[in-house]
């Protein structure tokens, strides 16, 4: 699959890292659409189905975890990969995401490569 195909839904609260990476990410190449809450990402994939999510943990209203728990239980959205996003970096946080059936976990501050990686790691994974 080329990179020019793969399209991307990113889910953060923070205008500024998420316009970073609507930009990052679209001047590579990628199709991003943004939210910035759990209900402007459900209401988002009613008309865009994503190759891939990132998602922010924290976020007012509900917690990115509710996205994943919601998404798994779509028919039509549970096949989607969910990366989550996060400043909390213990291992309990990472496993309890994992656990719940996150693709992959990035601590931040990320870097722009570990954005890629992780859509280069699960593109070749399906």
């Amino acid at each position: 699959m080329s990179i020019n195909s793969t399209s991307i839904l990113i889910v953060e609260d923070e205008k500024n890292i998420r316009e970073n990476m609507v930009t990052l990410l679209t001047m590579n190449d990628y199709e991003v659409r943004a939210a910035a809450s759990v209900a402007e990402a459900l209401d988002c994939l009613k008309t865009f189905e994503p190759q891939i999510i990132f998602c922010d943990v924290i976020m007012p209203n509900a917690p990115g975890y509710v996205l994943l728990e919601t998404i798994r239980k779509t028919p039509g959205l549970s096949h989607i990969p969910l990366v989550f996003l996060s400043a909390k970096a213990e291992k309990a946080d990472i496993d309890k995401a994992m656990n719940m059936g996150a693709a992959a976990y990035i601590t931040k501050p990320f870097k722009f490569a570990d954005l890629v990686g992780a859509v280069n790691d699960i593109l070749n994974i399906q």
